[in-house]
């Protein structure tokens, strides 16, 4: 008796009957097929996986053969839309078009493969929706070529076969593929019917979707695969993967730090497998970033792509990440780990930068272990030579995750350093990290840091918009065009930062020494030399600010391996004589020190627990600030202003002044040049000018008060103007100072008065509206401000100043200007009632 697993063993002229047939029929299959793709979609040959070499190829245009060569306008499209797709859709198209000659071979040549709404839909009925999968890796073998099916044992027949039908998303893109030969059978102009995806055809479609809905309750099937389950959710499952990745004696630990930027990047960038992968050194950025609300900067690193799955045409796109609070996942870190372990412990050459064709196109996560060779140095100098115990031995027996499943082009690259890893590699070890942190991981591995970080940046409160700017995702013509594309926020949450006033990292405080600092990538200044003196054949931006990031990486990388030999002790890198010399074991006790010790700044607590407090704590040194400037500049104006005069009271300098005296109606303009000699010069003009009487207090307050900066060295003459314009009526002309743009100084300009003119309330009491006749718009929205601090005093009895401060703080925690305060107000969106007041205000 046989158990239900064992087969019957046929005879062995069965069996060699059986092998050969069905031999034959797959190469008979391979011709057809082939034949069916050279005859009917030519643009798709060069993706066609060939018998004797199961290799994938890059995408190109088809010259085999005359017709592909008519098609050279379509391959813009297969290549702007990926590798996967294409194959994807070249493999349902082929089906089609050998459904097509199955069931309508009556038809004449030319309408018989012609993609219709009506074939389409009995090639989805027949063949798509009941039909059953096939194992991975099988190829699609029509039953009908095979002559003598029936000296197969059922058994045998069935053994590709998956019990389970297509789901709703492969019947979907089967319907694209075909939808895709109808445009290029339309582009080639010999398809004129209408599109076949039709009305009946989503019908059809939505059959399917809840067919599988149902076939998915009765099965029971795995509801975690798609839930927030799927994947990680914190920092400390990060840290997990990324301890696997470093600690990898596998490979002897070779590309330890290669696999871990590649999963970092992708988490903190939300970057898929393949824009990874492409990362040049000439992508890296660097940049010093102001904090928003604090004093200082902190760096941040910048990638650029230009290629990906979305982006074809070489459109610019950026990402920024910066340095992680959690040592262990910093970014930071991870690359200055990867880059010294390359080119001090494995001894591989740093780039040469003497012009961009040397160094633009090495890939930062590279394909193979590279070879160490001397490389022609060109132009002037030398470059400084390697420390003398500069490498880590490292057996070179670990290298065969790289020659087992590389791409097949990679090989053919001269410089191993420009071949990227491949997709099997890369999933290959990101499934391995999964596995052992306890991940639970279905599908798209390496896209699966990409889906979680931004879960993750979701579950912590950042904006979706700030989510979208980082991914990429539906960014609109503000974001492309005008901004920085630098989500400020998504950066800080996921480095473990609430803002930016509570940066702080613990092993950033302690300096390394600069001969400390001397002794990693030593090359970073010859070569920063070599570009600010102009002395390489090509300079670029690229090259500067890529030094610029390694010149940072000299104390990141410092202060993070004073705390990473006691993540990873166990690995190699350690063995270098760097981390042997007294230098660096002091900076280390330092840093330990500092760790010990917590030394937290007084900001960033307080913004943990008291993040109202410290907001208005930092106001209010923004104002102390401003305040400070305008003083200084004050006390600038006053003693240019006392110079002056000195210099015309000891008579080194004459002063020319020009005023305007009215006399009753009469108006008289008065000019009096004061010179060296004490003779006063005094010519009178008398002009006839209807004014009305002025007040004596008019003056001693100027409208017009223009002082010109004087310079204080003698024999020179400087010219002091002051004068009153007034309009033929009467009235004087004044525009309310643009340079206002705090509620302090806005009413200040109201109730006093400033640089000497008559204030905004003098001005409306003695003239009314006809001073302001050509800036009335500023005058009204600003005046809606005056009338919320008068409100404030009325209604909720604050002070003057208290109700200036309540307006100031919402300005500032709404970053508004003064004409949005105003225009807010208009609106009447904050003071229609007392109560409405306290509650927008925050006031109890």
């Amino acid at each position: 008796m046989f158990s239900p697993n064992q087969q019957r063993q046929p005879s062995s002229s069965r069996s060699d009957a059986q092998s050969t047939t069905r031999r034959q029929a797959k190469e008979d299959h391979e011709k057809y097929v082939e034949k069916l793709i050279n005859d009917h979609i030519p643009h798709f040959a060069n993706l066609y996986k060939k018998k004797n070499g199961n290799k994938k190829r890059k995408l190109q245009e088809n010259t085999s053969t005359g017709e592909g060569s008519s098609s050279l306008g379509f391959v813009g499209n297969n290549e702007s839309r990926g590798y996967n797709t294409s194959t994807s859709y070249c493999a349902k198209q082929v089906e089609f078009l050998i459904f097509c000659d199955q069931h309508y071979a009556h038809r004449p040549l030319a309408t018989r493969h012609q993609a219709t709404g009506d074939k389409l839909l009995s090639f989805l009925y027949h063949k798509v929706i009941n039909h059953q999968l096939r194992k991975p890796g099988t190829k699609h073998i029509e039953e009908s070529n095979i002559d003598n099916n029936e000296g197969f044992d059922e058994e045998t027949i069935k053994t590709d076969v998956i019990q389970k039908q297509l789901s709703y998303s492969t019947c979907n893109v089967y319907v694209s593929a075909i939808v895709d030969l109808w445009n290029y059978q339309r582009f080639m102009c010999f398809n004129n019917t209408e599109s076949p995806g039709t009305k009946v055809i989503t019908k059809l479609l939505k059959v399917v979707r809840m067919r599988e809905a149902n076939n998915n309750r009765e099965n029971n099937v795995d509801r975690a695969t798609t839930s927030i389950s799927n994947g990680y959710t914190t920092n400390l499952q990060v840290a997990a993967i990324t301890k696997h990745l470093h600690n990898n004696p596998e490979q002897f630990y070779k590309f330890s730090f290669r696999n871990a930027i590649a999963f970092l990047m992708s988490h903190y960038l939300l970057l898929r497998g393949e824009s990874v992968q492409n990362i040049e050194f000439a992508d890296l950025q660097f940049q010093e970033v102001p904090k928003v609300g604090a004093e200082g900067t902190y760096p941040i690193m910048m990638i650029i792509f230009n290629q990906g799955k979305t982006n074809k045409f070489n459109k610019t796109q950026t990402g920024a990440c910066m340095c992680n609070k959690m040592v262990e996942i910093c970014p930071f870190m991870a690359l200055s780990f990867h880059f010294f372990w390359r080119w001090h412990c494995q001894k591989e050459n740093f780039p040469n930068m003497e012009n961009n064709g040397n160094w633009f196109k090495l890939k930062v996560i590279h394909s193979a272990r590279p070879q160490s060779k001397s490389s022609e140095k060109k132009g002037k100098g030398k470059e400084p030579e390697r420390i003398a115990d500069d490498s880590v031995v490292v057996d070179d027996n670990g290298d065969d995750d790289e020659s087992s499943d590389d791409e097949a082009y990679g090989s053919a690259v001269q410089n191993p350093l420009e071949s990227f890893i491949s997709k099997a590699t890369h999933i290959r070890f990101m499934k391995i990290a999964f596995n052992s942190a306890g991940i639970f991981v279905t599908r798209k591995v390496t896209h699966v840091p990409r889906s979680c970080a931004a879960k993750m940046a979701d579950l912590a409160g950042v904006p979706e918009s700030q989510i979208q700017r980082m991914g990429q995702w539906n960014t609109n013509t503000i974001t492309n065009a005008y901004l920085d594309s630098l989500p400020r926020q998504f950066m800080r949450v996921m480095a473990g930062f609430e803002n930016d006033a509570s940066y702080h990292l613990i092993r950033g405080i302690e300096e390394p020494c600069s001969d400390l600092k001397r002794m990693i990538f030593p090359w970073v200044d010859y070569w920063r030399d070599r570009h600010a003196n102009n002395a390489v054949n090509q300079t670029s931006g690229s090259a500067d600010s890529f030094l610029l990031l390694i010149n940072c990486f000299k104390t990141t990388f410092l202060q993070d391996a004073a705390v990473m030999m006691d993540v990873i002790p166990e690995h190699p890198i350690w063995k270098h004589e760097l981390f042997k010399t007294q230098l660096f074991l002091d900076f280390q006790s330092k840093v330990k020190s500092h760790i010990t010790t917590n030394n937290e700044p007084e900001s960033s607590i307080l913004a943990r627990f008291a993040p109202e407090v410290e907001q208005q704590l930092s106001n209010i040194n923004h104002l102390l600030r401003e305040f400070n400037e305008r003083q200084r500049q004050s006390d600038q104006a006053q003693r240019q202003l006392q110079q002056a005069f000195n210099n015309v009271i000891s008579g080194k300098q004459q002063l020319n002044l020009s005023v305007r005296l009215d006399h009753g109606n009469q108006a008289t303009e008065t000019t009096a040049t004061i010179g060296s000699s004490s003779a006063t010069n005094i010519s009178n003009t008398n002009t006839n000018i209807t004014s009305p009487p002025q007040h004596p207090s008019e003056n001693t307050h100027p409208l017009v008060n223009e002082v010109p900066a004087v310079d204080p060295t003698p024999n020179t003459t400087a010219n002091a103007t002051i004068s009153l314009p007034y309009t033929n009526e009467g009235i004087p002309v004044y525009k309310m100072n643009r340079q206002v743009a705090t509620v302090t100084d806005l009413w200040d300009e109201w109730m006093v008065g400033r640089d000497g003119f008559w204030s905004i309330e003098e001005l409306e009491t003695k003239w009314g509206t006809k001073w302001r006749r050509h800036d009335r718009k500023w005058f009204n929205i600003r005046k809606k401000i005056i009338d919320a601090v008068n409100d404030l005093q009325k209604d909720l009895g604050l002070s003057a100043s208290s109700a200036i401060s309540v307006l100031q703080g919402v300005m500032n925690a709404r970053h508004w200007s003064l004409d949005r305060l105003g225009t807010e107000l208009q609106k009447g969106a904050y003071f229609s009632s007392p109560e409405t007041k306290r509650r927008k205000l925050g006031l109890p």
